[in-house]
């Protein structure tokens, strides 16, 4: 006899995840493409521009001019550091909502839940079964039902 392990299967989590990977890539490509070929280059420009400066050396054993684009490293490090934390604020509030979202539906389960165990027990109770028991079965239910003696306010 075989013993057959039931196991989860991701197929298609793994799908939806890949499938969600190369869509936001798409997407991101899609944004270069638009803004640095549509638009002439102006991405590059606007990099060029406000992140990088141009150094002019002069060989003298030549007589040639080199031009050499370095990098400003503050502002640069100060630009990636804004698009690392805007990144993090926007990952944070996706997993907010996301959280928000699926306990929203986990309080609207449990209501639906609880009201169809609540209709489920008021549509089978009989409360006449508590009063058609002998009497001297009832004794001893109402006695244990009472509040305790503490000796304080003993009658």
């Amino acid at each position: 006899m075989d013993i057959k392990l039931k196991g989860k299967d991701r197929t298609k989590f793994i799908i939806f995840l890949v499938l969600f990977l190369c869509l936001a890539l798409g997407i991101g490509f899609g944004l270069y493409y638009l803004t640095d070929v549509v638009f002439n280059g102006s991405v590059l420009d606007w990099l060029a521009e406000h992140y990088y400066y141009m150094e002019t050396r002069h060989d003298k054993a030549t007589g040639e001019t080199s031009y050499y684009y370095l990098p400003i490293w503050p502002k640069l490090k100060l630009l990636l550091l804004t698009l690392f934390l805007l990144q993090l604020v926007v990952f944070v509030l996706s997993i907010y909502l996301a959280a928000h979202i699926y306990a929203k539906r986990q309080v609207q389960k449990s209501i639906s839940n609880t009201g169809r165990m609540l209709h489920t027990y008021i549509m089978t109770w009989t409360p006449m079964t508590f009063f058609l028991l002998p009497m001297r079965r009832l004794q001893p239910r109402l006695s244990r039902s009472s509040p305790p003696c503490n000796g304080m306010n003993r009658p």
